[in-house]
């Protein structure tokens, strides 16, 4: 039998334990056809989003079982596995499709920097205007704050924690708020903004927070599309640096969900392959 690879799979659908569907297998490497590469796939991130997609089964119901998990993530041209044709890339090529310092960052390239992108796409804030935003010291918060900072957009950050606070400011966060502080953050938006409050808002924490997150907006946006390009551009010139966390072999894939899901678990968790 030639090498094998590991992959996490989904088989089927259980509404009462999702994560228990979700095992990891051994499969043959593939070959590739005419204009293909095999790419070993070495960091992959858990993102809220996988999650989702596991434990409402939309990953389970509309693919053939067992469906392999994941959305993005980094690897290697494997070194025998070059289809025919292929001139773009060659034998041990980090692929992602571009090459970064970072392979932590490499495996990052997609979902939180395309979202932060778009997210900035849409609301279209002026240069020098407000932008307010919760869950501030998660992964994709810290990517606001970057890009923010990069574009003259001045933020507003609601964070969990006080110990985040000086934290995001060496960032580039202008203003952070803790949620469990009782200040009026409708009025100390109104005090920063000069009373015009925020020109948009992102908001990844619903429920309560909503309400105060769109009482401190004023109405404007305008939406536009959104390109990969920009992640390339943002992420080469270290505008963008996605921050990694606590990493775990693909077999502690279940440790890994839990680590993910852990307040203050620092950077995105990330999966290895070897």
């Amino acid at each position: 039998m030639g090498r094998m690879s590991r992959a996490i799979v989904q088989r089927g659908y259980n509404p009462d334990d999702p994560e228990s569907t979700l095992e990891i297998i051994e499969k043959p490497i593939p070959s590739p056809g005419p204009g293909s590469v095999v790419v070993h796939v070495t960091l992959r991130p858990v993102n809220p989003g996988d999650l989702v997609w596991i434990r409402e089964g939309r990953t389970a119901r509309h693919y053939t079982h067992p469906v392999t998990i994941g959305s993005e993530g980094f690897g290697i041209v494997h070194s025998k596995q070059i289809g025919e044709a292929v001139t773009a890339v060659k034998p041990g090529d980090r692929v992602v499709p571009l090459v970064w310092e970072s392979d932590e960052s490499a495996a990052q390239f997609v979902v939180n920097p395309w979202t932060t992108i778009g997210m900035f796409r849409d609301l279209q804030i002026p240069k020098g205007e407000y932008l307010i935003q919760t869950a501030a010291g998660s992964v994709i918060g810290r990517q606001v704050i970057q890009l923010a900072k990069h574009k003259g957009i001045k933020t507003i950050n609601l964070v969990r924690r006080h110990e985040q606070i000086a934290e995001l400011e060496a960032l580039g966060a202008d203003e952070v708020m803790c949620y469990t502080s009782e200040e009026d953050v409708v009025s100390r938006v109104k005090n920063i903004t000069g009373k015009k409050l925020a020109y948009g808002a992102v908001d990844c924490v619903g429920g309560e927070w909503t309400k105060t997150v769109t009482a401190s907006v004023r109405r404007g946006a305008e939406r536009r599309k959104m390109y990969s390009e920009d992640a390339r551009k943002y992420m080469g010139a270290h505008v963008i640096v996605p921050l990694a966390g606590e990493k775990f072999d693909l077999s502690q894939f279940r440790e890994a969900i839990r680590k993910s899901e852990e307040v203050g678990r620092g950077g995105k968790v990330l999966l290895v392959s070897r």
